[in-house]
C-alpha cells in the first residue's frame, strides 16, 4: 500500500512539474489593463488573474500594459460629451 502512495505521490507531482514547464514556455509576457486592472487572455479581458500565474512564482514576467476595449468607449464617451 505504501508503494501504491509513493506511487501517486510522484506521479502527481511529475504532471504539476509538467503543467509548470509548459505555463512557462508558453508564458511570455501578460497584458494588463491600465486603468481596470483587467488581464487579457484566452482571447477576452477577464478580472481574474491567470491560473498559470501560481505555478510560476520564481521567474519574472514582463506585463505589457494596454487599455481594454471598455475603458477605450469610456474615454471616448466622456471626450465627446464636453
Amino acid at each position: 500500500m505504501l508503494r501504491k502512495l509513493n506511487a501517486i505521490v510522484k506521479t502527481a507531482a511529475a504532471n504539476q512539474m509538467k503543467r509548470a514547464s509548459a505555463a512557462k514556455k508558453s508564458l511570455k509576457k501578460i497584458t494588463m489593463c491600465k486603468k481596470c486592472h483587467t488581464f487579457f487572455y484566452r482571447n477576452s479581458w477577464r478580472f481574474e488573474s491567470p491560473s498559470y500565474l501560481n505555478d510560476v512564482i520564481d521567474d519574472e514576467i514582463p506585463v505589457r500594459f494596454t487599455q481594454c476595449l471598455a475603458c477605450m468607449e469610456q474615454d471616448m464617451a466622456l471626450a465627446n460629451s464636453y
